[in-house]
């Protein structure tokens, strides 16, 4: 019996415990969800960066595969011009669109620093020369699966849903 006692203790304990670390990550998302659809409203940017650090998902684009999923959830940091090399897989801006490749040729030209970019998936380099001031980052972390969640996070509409829900809850608790 006292065995017992104890076993429905430790699993209340860790019930607790999940749901918690269940809350904490979903308040995340949602903070999340709210400043990406502000900053892409505000300054039209696909992606959210804080003091140099660059969170992302991967387009509906298969030239990174198998490497980045589209599933996959990014975290980009600054990049350092000198510490670029070929392997390197950065996100750049080009024509108003962030693109994710590896870099696979750095060339120097009169002392400005120059990147030739490929998909894994793809034949041919990229024709376009990227220079530093395009680069949003260079990935540090990769979380499979996560970026499905963010997708879904990240759509306008979801995001304005999740306010009016949180307005409506709100509301419904100061009435009480």
């Amino acid at each position: 019996m006292i065995k017992s006692n104890k076993y429905k203790k430790i699993r209340k304990i860790f019930f607790k415990a999940v749901k918690y670390i269940f809350l904490v990550f979903l308040i995340i998302l949602i903070v999340y969800s709210i400043v990406f659809n502000i900053n892409k409203f505000f300054f039209g940017k696909e992606f959210l960066s804080i003091g140099g650090i660059s969170f992302l998902t991967e387009e509906d684009d298969d030239s990174m595969k198998p490497a980045i999923k589209n599933s996959d959830f990014l975290i980009f940091g600054k990049a350092k011009n000198k510490d670029l090399e070929n392997g390197d897989i950065i996100a750049y801006e080009f024509n108003g669109k962030v693109y994710i490749q590896r870099i696979c040729n750095v060339i120097d030209d009169n002392g400005k620093r120059y990147y030739i970019t490929r998909g894994d998936n793809n034949i041919n380099n990229n024709v376009e020369k990227i220079q530093n001031e395009q680069i949003v980052g260079q990935l540090k972390v990769k979380i499979p699966i996560l970026g499905f969640i963010v997708k879904i996070f990240e759509n306008k509409y979801f995001c304005l849903f999740l306010i009016i829900g949180l307005i409506y809850e709100l509301v419904y608790r100061m009435r009480k």
